[in-house]
């Protein structure tokens, strides 16, 4: 849909045709009688054996980092497509580690950086050869920051909050990590455990957490002065329980509403729309996965992430749904967890993806990029 959009804004004389859904069309001819075909991800991966009869001119991937893990379908699926050229967008070339940018630029250019075990035995995930492979991928890339594009954005506040565990929830920790033969075993137990999201928990119990008390303490100061929030959370039932706890502030109308995969995709566009144009103040409670990327909601000015996500990627990307042009206030950007859970070891692994991420950066300014 945003592609519709902005190609109906600045191209309105092409020919687009979305290749998705039960409708689409069963044979490649019909494809070749527009300029522009949109499909998704999943599509092209279940109609490969159509896309591939088509002489592409130009292959543009969107989020190109959701074909970062060469193993899948869709990765297979998208290099499979002939083109005379291939564009790869993405604002996160690298999320886990440095085979990601491999992928990806195996779709670009495909003899770029080798085979996959040269690669991986040529780049290990270490500071020094990350900045060597961004001065090899610079000459291909064109660097466009936030900030290079949007020099009136407002200022960002970052706020990393830590928070102490409260009885109950320590007792939970040290008895799950303690019957457990393989601590790998329990890491999302132990992640829904520091989400309040486990089963059977009341809603006054959940309203009585550290965290919980901290969310609705920040919740309640921007629904006073008229504001509105993001707050980010992986787990369903805690979504649910912080949308109906924040229902119970002030006395006035509130803007909520809860955003995950149980909404369908074409709903969420409308909702991020009808929240930005509302004159009250409100909350969206959204599963970072299902909606981390491709909303504008610039209605909100303040970013709540509820459990710290060990992709740092996937936490930028959310904030990125307030903290983009068009933006008019300040933004304000929190970050929780529990001190000595497993939500701190999360952190810490997302630090240092994150340093990863900026270590290719680094060699793509030191080379220079196509900017």
């Amino acid at each position: 849909v945003n592609w519709m959009d902005e190609l109906a804004k600045f191209a309105p004389a092409l020919r687009i045709l979305i290749h998705a859904g039960p409708d689409r069309y069963g044979v490649p001819g019909p494809l070749t009688e527009h300029d522009v075909v949109i499909t998704t991800y999943e599509t092209a991966g279940a109609d490969v054996a159509i896309l591939e009869e088509v002489a592409w001119e130009a292959i543009v991937t969107d989020e190109a980092q959701q074909i970062r893990n060469p193993d899948t379908n869709r990765a297979h699926a998208v290099k499979r497509l002939p083109r005379r050229f291939a564009i790869a967008v993405t604002g996160t070339p690298v999320e886990n580690r440095l085979r990601d940018l491999w992928s990806i630029s195996e779709f670009v250019v495909p003899t770029l950086l080798g085979g996959r075990e040269e690669f991986e035995r040529d780049f290990p995930d270490e500071t020094s050869a990350a900045e060597e492979l961004g001065r090899i991928v610079a000459p291909l890339t064109l660097r466009r920051r936030v900030a290079d594009v949007a020099q009136d954005l407002p200022e960002l506040t970052q706020v990393l909050t830590p928070l102490e565990m409260d009885p109950r929830l320590a007792a939970g920790h040290e008895e799950l990590v303690a019957g457990a033969k393989n601590p790998l075993e329990v890491i999302t137990r132990l992640r829904v455990l520091s989400a309040h999201a486990e089963d059977g928990l009341d809603e006054e119990a959940f309203s009585g957490t550290p965290k919980v008390r901290h969310v609705m303490s920040l919740l309640e100061e921007i629904f006073e002065n008229g504001q509105k929030a993001l707050v980010f959370a992986p787990f369903a039932a805690a979504l649910d329980r912080l949308h109906r706890a924040a229902g119970r502030l002030l006395d006035g109308r509130l803007f909520l509403a809860v955003v995950d995969g149980r909404m369908v995709g074409q709903d969420r566009k409308p909702l991020a729309d009808r929240f930005n144009a509302s004159a009250i103040p409100g909350a969206l409670f959204l599963n970072p996965s299902a909606a981390g990327s491709g909303l504008n909601i610039t209605g909100a000015n303040h970013v709540i992430h509820f459990s710290p996500e060990y992709n740092p990627q996937k936490t930028e990307q959310a904030t990125a749904r307030a903290y983009r042009r068009k933006q008019q206030l300040p933004v304000f950007v929190h970050h929780l967890h529990y001190r000595g859970s497993v939500e701190e070891d999360a952190a810490r692994i997302a630090a240092g993806k994150a340093e990863l991420a900026k270590a290719v950066d680094a060699g793509v300014e030191e080379r220079g990029s196509g900017q």
